[in-house]
């Protein structure tokens, strides 16, 4: 039995940032993204547009990780004493129904510049820092989350996104979150001997790295067949199979 400390890259988590053993930092943000179906092909079109300026305004480099999680949960009924008749009715209906759950969070990375593959010549013996001098200087952690915020501020100022910036706090929740897959909060065994398997859950990887794994034609929208008729065209997100429309819980 190993213990997670000695294989997780992760160094240490603090001023809102988590740093890994080779000096790389992260910063993470919680998107609220729009409703699904509430999109029609053109605005989709603008929304990939919009993700498109915005990435590219960061620094080259940038290593840039969107996780989705999809859970299953039911529905919690709200009796608030501000709602009225229909809303109250409304709430009724849909109490301990199924549902899944969406929450997406968004990673940036600042990759430590100058880093190669050890060998004797770059033996950390001869180096005078463990890492490249310039991410020991906080002014470079500075101007990395100045051009983050403009890449969100130019994607949120041009779409329906909106971003929160993850503190330390709730940098900690999101990799316990990660590591257990249950946001409770308590530790659980990893266990590899068959499969993967975290406390009482079974897991399943799977990854697209063939090309020919991937689709002959990309695009920012695809037909739903179950509310397109012939007059009329139902667009949604082209990942949405892989997404919102897969019903299992799924990150």
């Amino acid at each position: 039995m190993q213990s997670l400390e000695t294989i997780l890259p992760i160094y240490t988590i603090e001023k809102d940032a988590i740093v890994s053993k080779k000096a790389d930092v992260t910063i993470g943000y919680r998107l609220q993204l729009p409703e699904i179906f509430t999109f029609g092909e053109l605005q989709m079109e603008h929304l990939l547009q919009c993700w498109v300026k915005a990435l590219a305004l960061l620094p080259i480099g940038t290593i840039v990780h969107k996780q989705d999680w999809f859970v299953r949960e039911q529905y919690v009924a709200d009796y608030s004493d501000s709602q009225d008749f229909l809303q109250q009715q409304s709430e009724r209906f849909f109490i301990d129904r199924p549902y899944l759950n969406h929450t997406c969070n968004l990673f940036f990375t600042l990759r430590a510049n100058k880093r190669k593959l050890p060998d004797s010549a770059g033996s950390t013996l001869l180096k005078r820092h463990l890492v490249s001098d310039e991410m020991l200087h906080e002014s470079t952690l500075h101007s990395f989350i100045g051009h983050v915020e403009q890449s969100l501020q130019v994607l949120c100022d041009a779409s329906f996104i909106q971003a929160c910036r993850l503190n330390s706090q709730d940098l900690i929740k999101s990799l316990n979150h990660y590591l257990s897959l249950n946001g409770d909060g308590i530790i659980r065994d990893i266990v590899f001997e068959e499969g993967i398997q975290i406390g009482e859950q079974y897991c399943t990887l799977f990854s697209l790295s063939e090309t020919n794994d991937l689709p002959q034609q990309v695009s920012s929208s695809g037909i739903y067949s179950p509310y397109t008729t012939d007059q009329h065209k139902f667009p949604i997100g082209f990942a949405s199979a892989v997404g919102s429309l897969l019903s299992c819980n799924h990150l």
